[in-house]
């Protein structure tokens, strides 16, 4: 039993040892965003055109939105959108 808690209290002090000297990037993946505000009419694939000139780009456009478009076909005009490089 006393062999088990020393290899466990060896494990655990290695452990600490390894996030003490770990740093963690905090820097933004991509430090280039562009917003693009939503005009009344416009659809993913309207802006790709206008924006990468090829519509079919939109799904560029919805995965950098996933989290605030939840169905491609529908935005709505103000929306603000993440356009990525």
């Amino acid at each position: 039993m006393k062999l088990k808690t020393l290899t466990m209290l060896a494990c655990a002090t290695l452990l600490l040892q390894a996030c003490a000297s770990t740093t963690i990037d905090t820097t933004p993946a991509s430090s280039s965003v562009d917003m693009y505000r939503v005009k009344d009419g416009e659809s993913l694939m309207l802006i790709a055109e206008k924006v990468y000139g090829s519509r079919s780009d939109w799904v560029k456009i919805y995965e950098a939105n996933i989290d605030t478009i939840d169905d491609a076909a529908v935005i709505y005009p103000n929306q603000m959108i993440v356009l990525p490089e």
